[in-house]
Order: structure tokens, then C-alpha cells, then sequence
């Protein structure tokens, strides 16, 4: 229930429960989805106590993402709006709490595979339903030129994008993973089955027209195959050597010599990453604490979020489609803006949806 709703919509846009407009929505969030969290969360934590999970042991072994939690915590001390900076770091904390009720499994990678499949029954079939033949509910329009993109389930065409991508990835490793077996006549239907929606995959993919999902699905799929290849099945260490010295390229390639640019058009995307760039500039000239940040999830809102749709002209958008800028500056984007904002930044007027 946690992955559909963060693959998709929130509750509260399938059932078109709105509170407050502008960026009202922003700062008070909606009384629906947070209660609908809260339940979920608790429901994680007492999964995970009746399985007497060790808490103690688990923070030993990952004492950075807890740096990182506490950090996230405590700036909630000097952001403008503590409240609602605190309300969102416990929401995200339930992305943690439902990674765990999966990996406490007492066969977590069964688990993983189970959650994957179940997720991308739902998902890939009813976009495809969603926009073969309800395009109402599917299209997302442009209020200025009228234009529209496909969404299927999710709120904007590159989070049908990341969709298409994580079940692709998924009906490849799983078929990777059975294809030895493939005489056995019940792993045979289920690599049929796994071939049938890597096509529904390839379909949303094209409809999603998304450069970045494409290059993610093939670099996925190129690192499984190699992961059970001969060659580097014998030779893992190998693997592993190569895929952070090939993170490492990209880096000296990207801002080292300035080709950021050209390797984005080489795979077909505008050398701004259509004006992601013109996003970063901007938010990196408000000069904001660069160590303390702005507290968590507090960038986006008040006289900051007012002074960037005013003076940036760049449309309201209320998010930096930068995962790295996002740790001290990140907002809820689902309520204002979708990754449709920054493919059409001077055409979008503030807009519910």
C-alpha cells in the first residue's frame, strides 16, 4: 500500500480531496493522506515488533543513514515552520520503516521479489488501461497551451518514467534469475509472464518519453546481465570494481571538463536538462546556509517559495530536481508541481493539480 501510493498519487488526488490553495497546501499538507500515513506507519512498527526486531543491532550497522536521520531531525530546530518541517521528516521516516518490514522478512530477497511483482501487476496494467481508454483521468494538460502528456496512474509522465523503469528492471532480474530453470513448466509460465509485461514496460516507456527512464532501464539491465554472466559471475570483485570507476568517469567527464551538456545530448536530452539547470542557478544564488541548510522540507515554503515563482521565471515550481539540493531544500512536490513544471517552466500558472 506504501509503494502504490508513492508510485502513484496520493490518497487524497485519487478521491480529489483538497485543502487550501497555493501555498497554504503546501505548509498544512492534507488531514486525508496524513492520517492514511500515520496508520501505515504504525501498522510497519508493529510488524516490526512482533517480529522482536533489534533496533540496537541495526543502528550499529548503519550509523550513517542514522547521522543522517537525526540530522534531518534536528535542523527541524531552526526551519522557519518546525511544525510542518517535523511532520515530514516522520512521514519519510515510513519510507525507512517499510524498507525494514521487508528486509525483517524471514526471506527478505522472496520478500523483495514479492513486493516487486505485486506492485507491477497493479501498476502496469492499469496505466495502460488508464490510458488506452480513460484519458480523463490519465492526461495531464498544460492550462496555458492546452497541450497534454500521459500520466497513467502518477502525476506527471517522468513518474510513469521511474514506474516503467523499476518493473522493467524487476521482469528482467526475475527472468535472469529463472531462466536456468526454464524447463520446469511452472517457471516457463512465469517467464511468459515476465515477457508480457517487459512489453507493457517498453509501451510506457515510449508513451512516458522520457530520456532519463530510458538510459536508467538499459544501464539496469546491462549491470544485471553482467552480475550473471559468465564473465563476471566467475569474477565478481570485478563487477564491483568497475561500476563505482565508471560512477567515477561520469563525475570527471560531467564537471571536471565541463561535459555535462554534451553527454546529455548525446543520449538525446537538451543540454539544460530541459532548464533544470536554469533551476539550480537560481536556488544556488539565494545563498542559504550551505552546511545548515534551511531545515527539513522548509526551502519551499514561505517568503523563499514566494520570491522564487515572483522573480525566477522559471512558473511555480516548488522543488530543485536535484536530488543533492533537495537534502536541505526538499518539499512535498506532489501537491503543486510535477516533473511536467520544469518541461514547460514559462508556460505553467499555479495549478492544483
Amino acid at each position: 500500500m506504501w509503494m502504490w501510493i508513492m508510485g502513484t498519487r496520493l490518497p487524497s488526488q485519487w478521491f480529489d480531496i483538497q485543502v487550501g490553495q497555493g501555498t497554504q497546501a503546501l505548509e498544512e499538507g492534507n488531514p486525508f493522506d496524513r492520517n492514511i500515513f500515520i496508520i501505515l506507519i504504525l501498522i510497519a512498527i508493529g510488524i516490526l515488533g512482533s517480529r522482536s526486531f533489534k533496533w540496537a543491532d541495526f543502528c550499529v550497522r548503519n550509523l550513517a543513514l542514522i547521522a543522517f536521520l537525526c540530522f534531518g531531525l534536528l535542523s527541524v530546530l531552526w526551519s522557519d515552520y518546525p511544525v510542518v518541517a517535523l511532520k515530514r521528516w516522520f512521514r519519510d521516516l515510513g519510507n525507512y520503516l517499510m524498507i525494514l518490514v521487508i528486509l525483517s522478512d524471514s526471506n527478505p530477497l522472496e520478500a523483495v521479489r514479492t513486493v516487486l511483482r505485486r506492485l507491477s501487476y497493479l501498476v502496469i496494467p492499469l496505466s495502460v488501461l488508464l490510458i488506452r481508454y480513460y484519458p480523463q483521468i490519465s492526461r495531464i494538460y498544460n492550462s496555458w497551451t492546452g497541450t497534454f502528456t500521459d500520466a497513467g496512474p502518477t502525476t506527471g509522465k517522468n513518474l510513469l518514467g521511474v514506474l516503467a523503469v523499476i518493473s522493467g528492471v524487476f521482469f528482467f532480474w526475475d527472468t535472469v534469475t529463472r531462466w536456468s530453470n526454464r524447463k520446469d513448466v511452472r517457471t516457463r509460465r512465469i517467464i511468459v509472464v515476465n515477457i508480457g509485461f517487459i512489453g507493457m514496460t517498453l509501451w510506457l516507456l515510449k508513451i512516458a518519453n522520457s530520456t532519463t527512464a530510458n538510459v536508467c532501464l538499459s544501464l539496469g539491465c546491462l549491470a544485471i546481465w553482467a552480475a550473471y554472466s559468465n564473465v563476471f559471475g566467475r569474477r565478481p570483485r570485478l563487477l564491483k570494481m568497475l561500476a563505482p570507476a565508471a560512477v567515477c568517469l561520469y563525475v570527471i567527464l560531467a564537471f571536471g571538463f565541463g561535459m555535462n551538456g554534451d553527454l546529455a545530448a548525446y543520449v538525446g536530452k537538451d543540454p539544460t536538462l530541459t532548464d533544470r539547470t536554469k533551476i539550480w542557478a537560481v536556488v544556488l544564488g539565494m545563498h542559504t546556509n550551505p552546511l545548515l541548510g534551511t531545515g527539513y522540507e522548509s526551502f519551499w515554503m514561505g517568503p523563499r517559495l514566494q520570491w522564487f515563482w515572483q522573480h525566477a521565471g522559471l512558473g511555480n515550481l516548488n522543488e530543485a530536481h536535484n536530488g543533492f539540493l533537495e537534502l536541505p531544500f526538499s518539499s512535498d512536490s506532489s501537491l503543486l508541481a510535477t516533473e511536467e513544471f520544469a518541461e514547460h517552466s514559462d508556460l505553467v500558472p499555479l495549478s492544483p493539480r
